[in-house]
């Protein structure tokens, strides 16, 4: 099976509604650190309108927090954004993945050290659906994207792709890879 060379490894195809800057960096910690569950609504609304649904027969797998973030925050961003796509999107959301290990916080960290905080950190939470699609706010260096695809991977997953509010790119613009 063929996946997008500048995807994640084991991501088939990700797509993203922005490109990370200054701005979406104000919108992601309003949600996630002030806590403005109420922000998923309109950015749900953008991500609907910029980005195609993914093909019938796709479920969306948000990516879980470690215990100790959920318990902190008070819940799960990606969880939040994709019942809020399944919903404009009439499709399925399946909590495929549990999270492995308490890991330790991904922001800021390096490229290197990503990869090496979230490998083995999520296992499939019974049957892997046959086809996947990753949610999560943020696609950084795709450690997090590449980590959870194994593991649906591994639980039988045949294509896995992904979804994302913004993506860090480097060198240029651009929404849609694969």
């Amino acid at each position: 099976m063929a996946t997008c060379p500048q995807c994640p490894p084991a991501v088939a195809w990700t797509r993203q509604a922005l490109e990370y800057d200054p701005s979406v960096a104000r919108l992601m910690s309003a949600l996630k650190d002030s806590r403005r569950r109420g922000l998923v609504a309109p950015i749900v609304v953008l991500m609907d309108e910029v980005l195609d649904r993914p093909p019938d027969g796709a479920v969306l797998v948000p990516v879980p927090l470690t215990r100790a973030r959920l318990a902190e925050r008070g819940f799960n961003q990606a969880s939040l954004l994709a019942a809020a796509l399944g919903g404009a999107w009439a499709m399925p959301v399946a909590h495929a993945l549990v999270r492995a290990d308490d890991g330790t916080h991904q922001r800021g960290a390096s490229r290197s050290a990503r990869a090496g905080q979230v490998a083995g950190a999520f296992a499939a939470a019974g049957t892997a659906p046959h086809h996947a699609v990753i949610v999560d706010d943020v696609l950084t260096t795709g450690a997090t994207l590449t980590a959870a695809a194994r593991a649906l991977r591994l639980a039988g997953c045949a294509r896995v792709g992904a979804i994302t509010t913004a993506r860090v790119v480097a060198g240029g613009r651009g929404t849609t890879v694969g």
